[in-house]
């Protein structure tokens, strides 16, 4: 494993280092969760430069090790920290949010689950069974394995099982209904295998990877009125902000490919002047094609979520097992660590809606934490995270430009239950955790008595009414009123959004923008709905699967022009 490791580390290199204006077969933009999937692909047989704008995640134990992940919770990135693997954002909703910014991406600051799509969406998005299964099964034999299965997870699968979430499926792949136990990117030894370890099957002598190079727009060539802008190349810069051009080698096969996220992809588009052109003449951008669902129906599925602080160690764990209802609701959890009273915008420990929680709220929780006694840290480090999450929202959002710098985060607003129905779905979630709390199988988990976990971080605040059970505040369910209210307030992320480059009305069935050539976009951003109980299988299994299939495509053109020849 240490050869594979120095091997991918000394893969990638700084993109000071590339010379501006060097041609290749193939650029895709993004070294995220597809972005590697589909460079290692095309680099089979094709010139192909990957750019991202981070760094690797090749000697960062935060990253690699499965106990470091708190460190990364606890991390608080700023937009200017560049070096972070992750970039904060918050949402004009009020919920904080993460972005990777590291060669692997989401993959390599996740807590790793990994589930494949439901042969439902697989067939929804128009994908070839086949070809899909294969795809999957070249991502798994690098970097998969089975999730462990220590006592809070088994109790957590006995639990859903016995709260009614049947049948028990086993150890599987398939996103079906029922309790399973998943697969992790997380080895056995709780090594983590990001994206980036698919480079590992790439052609060493075809693909480039730089580091620290951010994409600042696809450059077109627009001089043919009677043709569509035909992108050419990327401007980019590197990590002393020199900026640099890589181009296409001539040849109408030769693309540019967006893998940069459900916000760096439509993002770009906009920058490089595809989008609504009404939106882009505020900011003096030359529009290229009018294609106003540029931004549109972006989706973050809400999750909201309890802790349980339990009367023995627990183990560290992330999410292994998954409750996957016929309500559309998901249940996961993780245990010890001390990350799950960490988990991003603080779970269910948020007592303040959205939009009131302030950096300054951020640091109170934080300032409380230092104050509180060694006893009452270890209670709470001896604590399981149990969230609901609703799998299939019908809210939705938009994204903008909030500026022409590429680095600063564009405006975002996902509209968390927004639609009546997604709210109904969270209820439905809450008599979920309350079936699970009561299950023999947590019994050996719970205090009789303890003091929330809320009153010990806001102790100046007066308690909120509803059930507190084991430090977890939980709405009562004869209340629907309170219920949909504390859906509302505690709202969180488990950054599963995506959208704003929705297949059908951005790209097409091969994923080629509409009204450009040679542009295609590949990753999270083109999904109505996010697959399986994390995405980010799919999501490599997708830059695999559109890799493949341009490979046999271009492989038909040119034989058909040899033939005319």
């Amino acid at each position: 494993m240490f050869a594979a490791e120095t091997r991918a580390f000394s893969k990638a290199r700084d993109a000071i280092t590339e010379p501006s204006h060097a041609q290749y077969e193939y650029i895709v933009v993004g070294g995220g969760t597809a972005g590697c999937a589909i460079a290692a692909t095309l680099s089979e047989h094709y010139k192909v430069l990957l750019l991202e704008r981070g760094g690797t995640p090749y000697g960062n134990p935060s990253i690699e090790r499965l106990e470091g992940w708190a460190d990364l919770l606890r991390d608080d990135p700023t937009e200017s920290s560049e070096r972070s693997p992750i970039q904060a954002f918050r949402s004009a909703d009020g919920v904080h949010n993460r972005r990777a910014r590291v060669l692997g991406g989401g993959s390599a600051i996740n807590a790793g689950f990994y589930n494949r799509a439901s042969d439902a969406e697989v067939r929804a998005a128009g994908w070839k069974p086949k070809s899909v299964q294969e795809a999957y099964e070249w991502v798994e034999e690098r970097i998969a394995s089975p999730a462990s299965l220590g006592p809070w997870q088994k109790a957590l699968k006995n639990g859903l099982v016995q709260a009614g979430v049947t049948p028990d499926n086993g150890l599987t792949y398939e996103h079906i209904q029922g309790t399973k136990l998943g697969h992790s990117i997380f080895d056995a030894q709780g090594r983590r295998h990001t994206a980036a370890d698919l480079l590992f099957s790439a052609n060493d002598e075809l693909l480039t990877v730089l580091t620290f190079a951010s994409a600042q727009r696809i450059i077109f060539n627009v001089s043919d009125e009677n043709k569509q802008p035909r992108a050419t190349g990327v401007e980019y810069t590197d990590s002393r902000n020199a900026t640099h051009f890589a181009y296409l080698q001539d040849g109408f096969q030769n693309e540019v490919i967006l893998s940069a996220g459900a916000l760096g992809s439509p993002q770009l588009l906009l920058l490089s002047g595809i989008g609504s052109c009404e939106h882009l003449a505020e900011f003096n951008i030359t529009c290229h094609v009018d294609l106003s669902a540029v931004g549109a129906e972006m989706v973050d599925n809400p999750i909201n979520a309890i802790v349980l602080v339990s009367p023995n160690p627990l183990e560290t764990s992330l999410i292994s097992v998954a409750g996957i209802t016929h309500e559309g609701v998901v249940i996961e959890g993780a245990s010890g660590g001390n990350w799950t009273w960490q988990w991003p915008g603080m779970g269910q420990l948020n007592i303040f809606p959205p939009l009131e929680r302030s950096v300054e709220m951020i640091s109170l929780v934080q300032t409380n934490l230092q104050n509180l006694s060694s006893n009452t840290k270890e209670q709470i480090d001896q604590s399981g995270f149990i969230l609901s999450k609703v799998y299939d929202p019908i809210s939705s959002g938009t994204l903008r430009l909030k500026s022409r710098d590429v680095s600063q985060n564009p405006y975002v607003k996902f509209n968390y239950y927004t639609h009546p129905r997604d709210v109904e779905t969270c209820i439905r979630g809450v008599k979920y955790l309350h079936k699970l709390l009561q299950t023999p199988a947590f019994q050996g988990f719970r205090y009789t008595t303890v003091t929330p976990i809320i009153a010990l971080l806001y102790p100046e605040l007066s308690s909120s009414e509803g059930e507190r059970t084991d430090g977890a505040y939980i709405p009562d369910l004869k209340n629907r009123t309170e219920t949909a209210n504390w859906c509302r307030d505690t709202v969180t992320t488990i950054w599963h959004f995506h959208g704003g480059c929705v297949l059908g009305k951005v790209v097409d069935k091969r994923y080629r923008v509409f009204g450009v050539r040679s542009l295609r976009v590949v990753d999270g951003s083109t999904f109505t709905k996010s697959p399986g109980t994390n995405p980010q299988a799919t999501v490599m299994m997708l830059g695999r699967y559109v890799g493949v299939r341009m490979l046999k495509d271009r492989k038909i053109a040119e034989e058909t022009v040899n033939s005319r020849n």
